[in-house]
């Protein structure tokens, strides 16, 4: 099932107030809700960096679910494996339903010479 996403385009006047910004969108809303982000950035000292500066941003020190943050290549990974998994289930959907890639019936030889077609 395909899920609905949001990207948003932060723009910033500089630096500080980007952080800022990247700050407040990563801790804003429920645990759950931070769990349904992901942040990409260029390198995984990157990720280090602005997770130090969210940290130093929070106001009180309690436990904070922070979205996860993933570089480019990890990104790309993720979703090839994705992928992969929602292929095999697909085909073991159609395996189970009695049908090849191509919607054809699947003949299927039982014990001895018998051979079955199933059909829909």
């Amino acid at each position: 099932m395909i899920t609905p996403r949001t990207t948003r385009l932060v723009r910033a006047a500089d630096l500080r107030s980007f952080r800022s910004i990247l700050a407040a969108l990563a801790t804003e809303g429920s645990p759950f809700d931070a769990r349904n982000r992901l942040i990409v950035v260029p390198t995984r000292a990157a990720a280090h960096h602005l997770l130090r500066s969210i940290e130093d941003r929070l106001r009180e020190p309690a436990a904070t679910v922070l979205p996860e943050m993933v570089t480019r290549g990890e990104l790309h990974d993720r979703l090839h494996s994705a992928r992969h998994c929602r292929e095999k289930r697909r085909r073991a959907m159609t395996e189970a339903a009695g049908h090849d890639d191509r919607n054809r019936p699947i003949e299927r030889q039982l014990s001895g010479s018998v051979t079955t077609t199933v059909a829909s």
